[in-house]
């Protein structure tokens, strides 16, 4: 049996293929692409972002892509292991200026503090527009994203809001919606449907 906690993650197996003077060039692509913040010294990506929004820079093929803030650790500091987490400072996940981590550490570390900075998703009482997330406003989906499972969180408030604009607006939605509230009526009405 393999202990991934000592087998090397992709990235730091991508860059270990590379020779020296591609590792350095590589570096210099990713520097250019920085853009620095001049009142905190935060490095911002300007190039290509992943689903996450994390910058996201490719090694080698096109295939195969790791974030940025991992390259340059790696490059800085030698390889990480495929379980290692790394943990951004209280600047957030868009800065990535290496001194401005807290290092690479387990997930329970990072989820640790994603609490403690208030930036843990359960942190979030609120949607953008102001709507509290509470058990009444609060619709919880899930998503299937690389064979996970995600929770996400929508304001009920936020839906309700944004299907009543297109109601309004678009006659073909308006359509669909009194048609599916006739088929609804028809099934109630000869006791098909259920009742609470």
């Amino acid at each position: 049996m393999v202990n991934q906690r000592a087998t090397p993650c992709v990235a730091s197996k991508a860059l270990a293929r590379m020779t020296s003077k591609e590792r350095d060039t590589l570096h210099a692509e990713i520097m250019a692409r920085m853009v620095e913040d001049p009142d905190t010294g935060c490095l911002a990506w300007t190039g290509p972002k992943g689903s996450r929004g994390h910058g996201t820079v490719n090694l080698g093929s096109r295939s195969q892509s790791a974030p940025v803030y991992r390259v340059l650790y790696i490059l800085s500091y030698g390889p990480l292991r495929s379980r290692d987490w790394y943990l951004h400072g209280p600047c957030g996940a868009e800065c990535n200026n290496l001194s401005h981590s807290r290092g690479v550490g387990p997930a329970a570390w990072n989820t640790a503090q994603a609490i403690a900075d208030g930036t843990h998703v359960g942190a979030v009482t609120e949607c953008p527009a102001g709507h509290p997330y509470d058990k009444e406003n609060t619709r919880m989906t899930y998503s299937v994203k690389a064979g996970k499972r995600r929770p996400q969180r929508s304001c009920r408030t936020c839906l309700r809001e944004a299907r009543r604009e297109r109601y309004n607006t678009d006659p073909e939605f308006r359509e669909r919606s009194r048609a599916r509230q006739r088929e609804y009526n028809e099934r109630k009405r000869q006791g098909l449907t259920k009742t609470a």
